[in-house]
This record gives structure tokens, C-alpha cells and sequence, in this order.
């Protein structure tokens, strides 16, 4: 028995204890010698991932070696290429896999554990973060981004819905799609290039469907863009006010978001991913995978309630490092504003600090920050500059799985107080109800019906002192959830 180490918690518990002193010690390494130790470590230390002590939670930095190796395998060099499209097919390929691997580490610690992986966690991702970012603003400064004319317009597909998740870096798009495959979805993921500067002012209109309503100017304190018609800065209220002139359907957050027409089109803002890193900063890893998990339900209710695709895109990524990102000098006297890695400039004179063009004027130029580093406190999470990881972002499209029919209320008549209603799709336990106002409101039907394998319903309403209300038809799978809805009033045939 004692030649089997895994049999002993005393045993477990030393190897354990090693392994934190082990990766204190990580830190005192050049950069390729900590890589090489990380991986060493991973290979003496992730047999007792399958030892009994880990299910019980005794070998949680065990756990953390996983995603780390892969951290220390992702950085042994930094990205380059000549151009913008050479860093990114880099990206792409092997770069996203050292930032996912860098907050699902983080995410994966308890606080006990968070110091000593965070320190191993930095000092693998900092060189490689900078370096990388250097190579990309060289290749932009030699070919810069496409500006406002020079990319497609985001638009939704007939029944399909443009899914506008803030701050969805492309690492968490290319996690989100492994989540989204699971439920049985067809995903395909894209890339394009996010507006500059990286910052929700100037790169959430630019990916809107009325992208092309919108234009700029002059640069001001805060990079808005303005509607070309009204001459009004562009903000969240106006967007979707724009929106739904263009015909869009606003989808709120609760569970009716069916489509309400035909060939409708929606617009969705979800997602706290963007708010949760300017406010949680090195806690932001622990949130994020249920903030994919959630997005992926979101999704997939969409899909389920007869939306034929969702499309997914983003303003702008982010850059993290745990600890905090460099500060960069500039003085405040040679600015309008100034953001975390972005400055609006109040005169001509050179900053010394690298230059952008705006993406809706680039005739207007802004100052990033060099590398990865901040213009004012340093911070683990921060955007609005130059690196490949806020301006290269995920454009996924998902779709129902094959041969999923979506529930449709396909005609409502009334004959006198009852309402004869044809459904298609959907399968067994598919309910009709009358409600009064909106999918939410309280039943006016003497009895919710089912509905029968021809697809039809009849409801009769309880009593005439609903005569002439706004009525909803609504069709519920056997779990309650709505999965189709049709507004209607007595006597209105549709």
C-alpha cells in the first residue's frame, strides 16, 4: 500500500504544498525558463488530478497546473506580421488560447490559492501581452483599420436576431461556441475588426444595422459619433430608437421575445461583461463562466422561441492582466480627455505617444497608449487602445439545430367570445392560453387549451368584460415557457 501514493492525504497534501512553493518560485524565472518549469511541474503534478483528494477539493493548484500549461505552452512567442490580417490569422489560430487560458486559471482558485497562481499567471502573460502588442501597432501604423465605408454593415437575417453582447472579447466568443455546439446548435464564428478608438462611444454604433444612418465629425471629448439626418450624438436610447424606425424588433431580457411577425428582424443588448471588468478588475475571471453559460441559454431560448438565427457581435474586446496593466505618461495638460488607453488631444503639439484615426472621421487622429499600458491608474482590465485583443473581435452566427421546427401562431380567428387558433411546429405538450397585455399578464380564457396534432386550439374567453382589450395568444411548452405569442382583440381575425 505504500507504494501507491495516491492512497494517502498526507501524501497529496505534501505534493500540494511543493507545488505552491514551486510556483512562488516561478516568478524569480526568465521568461522561458518559467514556461519550461510551468510545464515540468504540470507533468510531475497532473496525475493527481486524478487522484480521490482532488474530487474532494484537497489539490486545487493540481487543478490550476491544467490551464496554466496551456498559458505557458500559448506564450513561448509573441504575435506579429507585416499587416493587421497577418497578426490576426495568428490570433485566431494559437493567440486566443493564452488569454482563455489566463482567466480560466484565475477562474478556477479559490482566494487561499488566488495569490500565488495570479503572480505565475502575470508573469507568463505580461511579456507576451506587450510584446504582441507592439507588433500590432506597428502593422497598424504601416496599414491602418477600415474605417467606417469599409467593412459590411451588421444586419439580421429574416427572423434572425442581431445578439449584441458588450465587451465579448474573442477568446470568450471562440468558449461561447464550444458551449453553444453542446446544445446541438450550428455555430459558425468570423472575425472582424472593431471601430476606433476601442471604446463603446465609438464601436457600438459602428456595429449596429443603422451603421451606415451614422457619422462623424469632429472628434470631442468622448468619440460619439452623430446621426447624419438630426445631427444628434449617437447614444444607447437613439440607437434603438433607430433601430426600431428601420423596423427592428427591441428584444427586452425576459423570456417573450418571440418574433411577432414574419420575416421579423430582432436587436438584443445583453451581457454585463464589459461593466463586471471596470468594476470587478482581477475579480472579472471568476464571473465569466457563468456569463457565457448565461448568454448561451439566452441564445438558445431565442432560437427555441422561433427566431431562425442569432447573430453575435461585440463593440470591442479588452486587454487583462492580473495586478494591473503599465501606466504611460501624458501629461493631462495635452488633452481634452483622457481614457484608461485612449486621449482625445487639445492641440497639435506630439504627445510622444503613438496616434490613431478615428473610425468615423480619419481625418481625426487620438492618442493610444503605447503597448498594453494605461494613460492614467493602472488597472488589470482596460480598452480603447491598440492590441489584438480589443480590436480583433467574434462575428459567430448559430443557428437551430437541423430539422428543429420553430412554433408559429400561424392565423387567430374569433367567433363572437372564442378564439380558433392554428399553430405549426413544436411538438407534444404545447398549450394555448388568452392573456391579458402581454405574454406576462394573467390568463382571460376560461381553461388554457392544448393543442391538438393538427396544430389547432380553441380558447373561450371567461366572461365578456374583456371585450375590446388587448388580448395576447400565446402558445407554452409543458414546462410554462413561451415559445410563441400573437397579439389579438375580440372579434380581430389575423
Amino acid at each position: 500500500m505504500t507504494s501507491d501514493p495516491s492512497r494517502w492525504p498526507n501524501e497529496n497534501d505534501r505534493l500540494e504544498s511543493a507545488l505552491r512553493d514551486a510556483l512562488r518560485k516561478v516568478t524569480d524565472l526568465t521568461h522561458r525558463k518559467a514556461c519550461d518549469e510551468v510545464a515540468r511541474l504540470e507533468a510531475w503534478h497532473g496525475k493527481r488530478r486524478a487522484w480521490v483528494w482532488s474530487r474532494l477539493g484537497r489539490s486545487p493548484l493540481a487543478g490550476a497546473l491544467e490551464s496554466l500549461a496551456r498559458l505557458a505552452a500559448a506564450v513561448r512567442s509573441p504575435l506579429g506580421g507585416n499587416t493587421p490580417d497577418d497578426v490576426a490569422a495568428a490570433y485566431r489560430e494559437r493567440g486566443w488560447q493564452a488569454d482563455a487560458a489566463a482567466w480560466e486559471t484565475l477562474a478556477g482558485v479559490g482566494v487561499s490559492e488566488a495569490v500565488v497562481v495570479a503572480g505565475a499567471v502575470r508573469h507568463l502573460l505580461e511579456p507576451w501581452l506587450e510584446d504582441s502588442a507592439l507588433a500590432f501597432q506597428r502593422a497598424v501604423r504601416d496599414a491602418p483599420l477600415p474605417g467606417s465605408t469599409q467593412q459590411p454593415v451588421v444586419r439580421a437575417a429574416e427572423d434572425g436576431v442581431v445578439f449584441f453582447v458588450d465587451g465579448l472579447r474573442y477568446d470568450l466568443g471562440r468558449r461561447l461556441v464550444g458551449r453553444l455546439e453542446e446544445r446541438g446548435l450550428r455555430v459558425d464564428i468570423k472575425s472582424r475588426w472593431a471601430a476606433l478608438p476601442t471604446v463603446t462611444a465609438t464601436a457600438k454604433p459602428a456595429i449596429s444595422p443603422v451603421a451606415g444612418d451614422i457619422e462623424g465629425t469632429t472628434l470631442g471629448a468622448d468619440f460619439a459619433p452623430h446621426f447624419a439626418a438630426s445631427g444628434n450624438p449617437v447614444n444607447a436610447q437613439r440607437l434603438r430608437d433607430a433601430l426600431e424606425e428601420q423596423g427592428y424588433q427591441i428584444l427586452g431580457r425576459g423570456e417573450f421575445d418571440a418574433p411577432r411577425c414574419a420575416a421579423a428582424r430582432g436587436w438584443a443588448e445583453v451581457g454585463t461583461i464589459d461593466k463586471a471588468g471596470h468594476g470587478e478588475q482581477d475579480e472579472l475571471p471568476r464571473r465569466l463562466p457563468k456569463e457565457l453559460d448565461d448568454l448561451a441559454d439566452r441564445i438558445a431560448g431565442l432560437l427555441q422561441s422561433g427566431w431562425r438565427s442569432v447573430r453575435i457581435v461585440t463593440d470591442h474586446g479588452w486587454l487583462f492582466l492580473p495586478g494591473g496593466l503599465p501606466k504611460a505618461a501624458l501629461p493631462k495638460h495635452l488633452t481634452e480627455s483622457r481614457w484608461a488607453r485612449s486621449a482625445v488631444l487639445s492641440g497639435s503639439g506630439a504627445p510622444g505617444v503613438p496616434c490613431g484615426r478615428w473610425h468615423w472621421n480619419p481625418a481625426e487622429e487620438f492618442a493610444t497608449s503605447p503597448g498594453t499600458a494605461c494613460f492614467n491608474k493602472s488597472e488589470a482590465f482596460a480598452h480603447g487602445g491598440l492590441s489584438i485583443q480589443e480590436c480583433l473581435t467574434p462575428d459567430i452566427l448559430v443557428e437551430r439545430e437541423p430539422g428543429a421546427a420553430p412554433v408559429a401562431i400561424e392565423s387567430v380567428t374569433w367567433v363572437r367570445f372564442r378564439c380558433n387558433v392554428e399553430v405549426s411546429g413544436g411538438g407534444e405538450g404545447r398549450r394555448a392560453d388568452l392573456l391579458l397585455g402581454d405574454p406576462a399578464g394573467e390568463s382571460v380564457a376560461q381553461t388554457a387549451k392544448p393543442v391538438d396534432k393538427d396544430g389547432s386550439a380553441s380558447l373561450v374567453l371567461a366572461d365578456d368584460e374583456h371585450d375590446g382589450a388587448a388580448l395576447v395568444v400565446v402558445v407554452k411548452d409543458a414546462d410554462g415557457r413561451v415559445l410563441a405569442f400573437r397579439e389579438t382583440q375580440v372579434g380581430e381575425t389575423s
